[in-house]
């Protein structure tokens, strides 16, 4: 076969699949999409609706007017509505269309749930409307019975889930919100918990700051955890007429949250009636039904609020590790190289793998309570210590040292760095990652010699230095 040929051929089969391409299957497409329009139920532009009148699942109609380039519920109460419920309900009313219609239609529309026993979806556009009359399911398939307003005496058939969202629940149309301020714009923080002293809270450039009953350096990550847990809480009931003295466990409340912005403030009251949680805020007459895990949620002492970091490391940084056991007044130096450790004595074998969990256990240690002044460090194992951790980085610098007392089964372990010159008790646990005497280090981290008496394993030699 010539080129000539070969590009004749070419061409009778681009020109082909362009034909069926643009002739066939476009054009099929631009038919379905005619079908489709034509099949339309929705006559009045989105853009020109006023007012929605919907049936509601448990009973009545909610209607809902548009204004400001927003909808809101005006009865059977006064609310803000849930923005993607109502996004979902008039992308559904604009994307209608049918399926198929009956042709012949009866007088009576009892066996289609039409009639007088038809749900009824009216939308207005100003002074026009078009009513949605919603019947019972087809016998066949997953169809439910419409009737339009604009095309009396016409049963249409449609798909069940295109109309699902077009009668739900009055809780599903309201907003559920209870705090709507943005947590990055609250600038100061009060926590004023029954029986428990005020906790006060400022954000400052640094950070946020205690202000009472204390001063210092606060826990900045718990104070935004709190501020979103608050913003992101959702009611699931409302009560809005609660009448004077109603309670609710809110006359005194259980707990408040107040906040301060750049252009005002705002109250949270919490607390408890029988088995259930409610909520109010400052401003608003309605009182919120939640779930009890937030009103759990919000700390009350100010230990939670505190900066409490014990020991911070970044184990990239770390190349030399010492341990110390002063009761024995015995220590161990390694060394990492790569990712392995070794120690400064070839004739000790040492576990690298535990050395490295060692390390990735005081990355980031907080306290779990704090231990009342003055210090009782004797009583407290930490004079001397079980064990001292001094970390240095490839240079030598000594990037941070931590001492741990005796453990106890409540409390945990007491334990002081040089972070902060207070003492802290720390999870128990970390026992299981630092050794707490000599004894301990030599049974989990030290590796057993080998039948010749030399050093067992290939990771980490190490010795002992006083």
């Amino acid at each position: 076969m010539n080129l000539r040929t070969t590009l004749v051929l070419l061409g009778i089969a681009l020109a082909l699949g362009g034909y069926v391409w643009f002739g066939e299957l476009r054009g099929k497409e631009r038919q379905e999409r005619a079908e489709r329009g034509a099949r339309g139920l929705g006559e009045l532009a989105r853009a020109e609706w006023t007012a929605l009148e919907l049936p509601v699942s448990d009973g009545g109609t909610a209607r809902l007017e548009a204004g400001g380039g927003e909808w809101a519920l005006a009865s059977p109460v006064r609310s803000e509505t849930d923005a993607a419920t109502v996004e979902r309900i008039l992308d559904a009313l604009e994307g209608l269309d049918y399926e198929t219609e009956i042709e012949r239609v009866p007088e009576d529309l009892a066996p289609f749930g039409l009639g007088d026993a038809g749900r009824r979806a009216t939308l207005r556009a100003g002074e026009r409307s078009l009513s949605l009359v919603f019947g019972g399911g087809t016998p066949v398939g997953s169809g439910r019975y419409v009737q339009v307003s604009s095309r009396p005496g016409r049963v249409f058939n449609v798909s069940s889930a295109s109309v699902a969202s077009l009668e739900p629940s009055l809780l599903s149309l309201r907003d559920k919100r209870i705090v709507r301020d943005d947590p990055e714009s609250v600038r100061e923080l009060a926590v004023r918990a029954r029986g428990e002293a005020e906790i006060r809270m400022v954000r400052e450039q640094g950070g946020w700051s205690l202000l009472a009953p204390l001063a210092g350096r606060a826990d900045g990550r718990r104070i935004e955890r709190l501020l979103e847990d608050l913003h992101f809480a959702r009611a699931s009931g409302f009560v809005d007429e609660p009448g004077e003295g109603s309670g609710f466990g809110l006359d005194p409340a259980e707990i408040e949250v107040e906040w301060v912005r750049a252009d005002g403030s705002g109250t949270l009251s919490l607390g408890r009636s029988g088995d259930r949680a409610y909520a109010r805020v400052s401003g608003r007459a309605t009182v919120f039904e939640l779930p009890d895990r937030i009103v759990s949620g919000v700390p009350r002492e100010v230990f939670a609020y505190r900066y409490k970091r014990v020991f911070e490391l970044d184990p990239a940084e770390v190349r030399r590790l010492e341990l110390r056991f002063p009761r024995e007044d015995l220590g161990y130096g390694f060394e990492r190289d790569d990712s392995r450790w070794s120690a400064d004595d070839e004739a000790l074998s040492v576990d690298s793998l535990k050395l490295a969990d060692l390390v990735y256990a005081l990355e980031s240690l907080d306290a779990t309570a704090v231990e009342p002044e003055p210090h009782a460090l004797g009583r407290l194992g930490l004079e001397p210590a079980r064990v001292r951790v001094t970390a240095f980085a490839a240079g030598g610098e000594e990037l941070g040292w931590l001492e741990l007392g005796d453990p106890d089964s409540e409390r945990g372990l007491p334990a002081r760095g040089s972070l902060s010159e207070r003492v802290w008790r720390v999870p128990g646990e970390l026992g299981e990652d630092v050794p707490l005497g000599l004894d301990v280090f030599r049974s989990d981290f030290a590796e057993p010699p080998d039948a010749g008496g030399e050093p067992a394993g290939e990771e980490g030699e190490g010795g002992a230095a006083s």
